[in-house]
């Protein structure tokens, strides 16, 4: 049976990857939509980047758990998607922005509760929990 867990992950992964790879398609003179105006402030490189970041931390939080080690990992990349996502609620914030800001604020919590449910300080065995169990099964 599916988790809960494994649902927000990978929904959250999916959205990532897609995302980023459009970003790495991305170029000044073929922008997606008239949502893409934050691009404005950055170089075309620097989108790239963005896009590189994305796609690596969507493959690190599947990945390890896939595998079933390196738990730690999947903590991690959901903490960089967390960092990325507050640069992206500044940049919206700072640019008006506010239905691009309810997104990346939305996708920003999402990683939250992903980085704290599959911290290995609450997945330890010295911590069991209902909830943690049914989270994981």
């Amino acid at each position: 049976m599916i988790s809960p867990l494994w649902i927000l992950i990978f929904l959250l992964a999916l959205m990532f990857f897609v995302s980023g790879i459009v970003k790495i398609m991305h170029s000044k003179k073929s922008e997606p939509s008239a949502s893409w105006n934050w691009a404005e402030d950055f170089s075309t490189g620097q989108v790239k980047l963005i896009g590189v970041v994305e796609v690596v931390c969507a493959l690190g939080i599947v990945v390890p758990k896939l595998l079933g080690h390196g738990h730690y990992l999947t903590s991690a990349s959901a903490l960089g998607l967390t960092l990325l996502m507050g640069g992206a609620c500044f940049t919206h914030l700072r640019r008006h922005e506010y239905d691009l800001l309810a997104i990346s604020l939305v996708c920003a919590i999402l990683s939250v509760v992903i980085v704290f449910l599959t911290s290995p300080i609450l997945t330890t065995a010295s911590n069991p929990s209902v909830f943690m169990a049914w989270l994981n099964r």
